[in-house]
């Protein structure tokens, strides 16, 4: 709280300062900006909340038509139950003020109101972001009651609406929480299938626009919280507020109708058997039945017996009771399908090397211990329930692997030390958000400087070093747009390629610079081949070697694709490639389909015998793998 303070206190003199600023330039008529946040204004950034971050206000005919149901001092009570009002309009919370509550309502909710009233304070999140950009900070509030299914289908409309007549150059997709399944749901069933909108015209953003899809906490494979919540029958096991809020004694009626709470149960609870995410990770048991004698089975959450057996969850609302088992039967199965049609489908490499994810790692490993609950009469069938949720560290409500999205490596993401509700408040994903949008910009405006003017050496390699700095926050598209351009510039002023090419092999420049420089030497026209596919090979081994898998896999990929490498006779070489490329793919999560790369790149590693070592150990890095190990190497955690 005190930081926050003293950041808020110093973004007003900040603010003072850029005021006095700009009125001391109006007698000019210009406007003192950095180059960054002079082009921030051709980037969008899209905000999708989480689960309790859109104020809602009822729209279905009937008795709460108008009325606000959830936020600005309205949080739980009546007209909140889906049975109640069936839709609603969605505005984005920017922060839920306790001190509006009536008495009764500040009583009910006792001291569960005074930490909500710290939940989903997004308007500091936008202000910031705006503030320190310049970038177009929009948001997608949603009405997180219903599935995040038919929340995936409103964001397309908003998408195919908003932005046909509004055009940016670049679009980056921030989500927080359950804004991630949203954003998620929308890529696998329509952004990375079809071109178009719904109505047949053209969908307004391509993929070459999109810098990232960041996900800030998102239970991509569920949340373990949501079942001890609904199972334990004592509400004060569950240490999380957000779960305290929707299982607690004022909301868990209405919360058993919310479709999306279902989807937040943890995939292999809730999947069928026959879903083909189901059988790739069924040994991912999160849930298990704990009989007398010690014996363990899976707790199959995707069967409405099962929680007639268990009596759960343990309260239905009056108007439900005479069909409540049905009714659960009607929102498990809708959940399964859902579940299990977004983790089966896969969005493809150059989608998924966008990727990124914001993700907890409190300080204490045991953040999700195990909970042990007897039900009922303290009985089932002589057994008891154990939860088993020791999935090392998280946010304190999505473990770090849920997070992840089940890849299972620390190069994807960016880790956050708040708690899930503050994960965006922390200053370093803060600072890794800016730096995102600005060097997006700083591109933007680099790529359109040099457009067509010619540069000498030395401002060549002045741009390398300056725009070096920068390029491990830009997407591939953008990186490889900047090479671009930097090359054809260089070409353009009569600087040769051989010169980027021996300049870029300098072992005194830092990674970045040589990464970058061995990039636009790839791109560069005049390189003879032996020199060109080395360069992509460089280039792609420097990045890997920084922890950018995702521009490893892009580059490595290219130098295979490339003329150049293929016209080379060269087993090691194509070796190498085909190694690096393996290796990136299984960090960004693609743990099959390496049986294109099997020849190359064991054949490569016969003929390359002792070289292998020495090339590891030039690079810094075990970068090399034979097929075989390729395929059998367990993903990281």
């Amino acid at each position: 709280m005190i930081i926050r303070t003293i950041l808020v206190i110093a973004a007003i003199i900040l603010a003072q300062l850029l005021v006095a600023s700009d009125e001391s330039s109006a007698a000019t008529g210009e406007k003192n900006l950095e180059p960054s946040q002079a082009y921030s204004e051709n980037i969008a950034v899209i905000f999708l909340p989480g689960i309790f971050g859109s104020k809602l206000t009822c729209t279905a005919a009937g008795k709460y038509k108008d009325a606000l149901i959830w936020g600005d001092g309205h949080y739980g009570g009546d007209g909140l139950s889906l049975e109640d009002c069936p839709t609603a309009k969605a505005e984005l919370l920017g922060r839920a003020e306790v001190n509006n509550m009536s008495g009764f309502w500040k009583r009910l909710f006792g001291r569960l109101a005074g930490n909500f009233s710290d939940l989903n304070v997004y308007s500091n999140f936008k202000d910031n972001l705006s503030f320190s950009t310049d970038a177009a900070v929009l948001s997608f509030p949603y009405d997180w009651r219903r599935s995040n299914a038919a929340s995936a289908s409103d964001f397309d409309d908003y998408i195919c609406s908003e932005f046909s007549e509004k055009k940016y150059k670049k679009y980056i997709f921030v989500a927080h929480s359950m804004g991630g399944l949203v954003l998620d749901a929308w890529i696998k069933t329509s952004f990375a299938k079809s071109e178009k909108c719904k109505d047949g015209s053209p969908m307004p953003i391509d993929i070459k626009q999109v810098s990232y899809f960041i996900f800030g906490g998102t239970p991509f494979l569920g949340a373990p919280e949501v079942v001890t919540s609904m199972f334990s029958g004592d509400n004060s096991m569950t240490r999380d507020r957000y779960f305290r809020m929707l299982f607690g004694d004022t909301l868990i009626e209405d919360a058993i109708t919310f479709d999306s709470v279902y989807e937040l149960i943890p995939f292999t609870s809730i999947m069928k058997s026959d879903c083909k995410a189901y059988q790739a990770n069924q040994t991912k048991r999160i849930i298990e039945k704990v009989s007398v004698t010690g014996d363990r089975s899976i707790m199959n959450l995707s069967l409405v017996n099962t929680w007639q057996q268990m009596s759960i969850p343990r309260r239905f609302p009056e108007s439900l009771k005479a069909n409540e088992y049905e009714y659960i039967g009607k929102k498990i199965e809708s959940a399964s399908n859902v579940v299990c049609e977004r983790l089966s489908e896969d969005v493809g490499e150059p989608i998924r090397a966008k990727y990124r994810y914001v993700v907890g790692k409190l300080r204490k490993d045991n953040t999700f211990e195990n909970t042990t609950a007897v039900l009922g009469s303290a009985t089932l069938n002589q057994s008891k329930v154990e939860f088993q949720t020791t999935l090392g560290q998280g946010d304190g409500t999505v473990p770090e692997w849920s997070a992840m999205n089940g890849i299972g490596t620390s190069e994807m993401n960016q880790p956050s030390q708040n708690t899930h509700d503050h994960i965006y408040d922390d200053i370093s994903i803060m600072s890794y958000l800016q730096n995102s949008v600005s060097s997006t910009a700083s591109a933007i405006g680099l790529i359109q400087k040099i457009g067509s003017e010619n540069i000498d050496k030395e401002q060549f390699d002045k741009y390398i070093e300056d725009s070096s700095e920068y390029a491990g926050f830009l997407d591939n598209d953008s990186y490889a747009e900047l090479a671009k351009s930097l090359s054809d510039a260089a070409q353009r002023s009569g600087i040769d390629a051989t010169d980027i090419y021996r300049y870029s092999r300098g072992n005194s420049l830092p990674d970045a610079q040589r990464a970058l420089g061995f990039s636009v030497a790839a791109y560069s026209v005049g390189l003879n081949d032996r020199s060109k596919a080395f360069s992509w090979i460089n280039s792609a081994e420097l990045n890997f070697k920084m922890n950018n898998p995702s521009r490893s896999w892009f580059l490595s990929q290219k130098g295979l694709a490339d003329p150049a490498s293929q016209a080379v006779n060269d087993d090691q070489l194509q070796a190498r490639l085909n190694s690096i490329l393996g290796k990136s793919r299984l960090y960004l999560g693609d743990y099959g389909g390496f049986d294109d790369l099997d020849n190359a790149a064991d054949a490569g590693w016969v003929k390359a015998g002792e070289n292998k070592a020495a090339i590891a150990k030039r690079v810094g890095v075990d970068l090399y793998l034979d097929s075989a190990s390729i395929r059998t190497m367990a993903p990281r955690t």
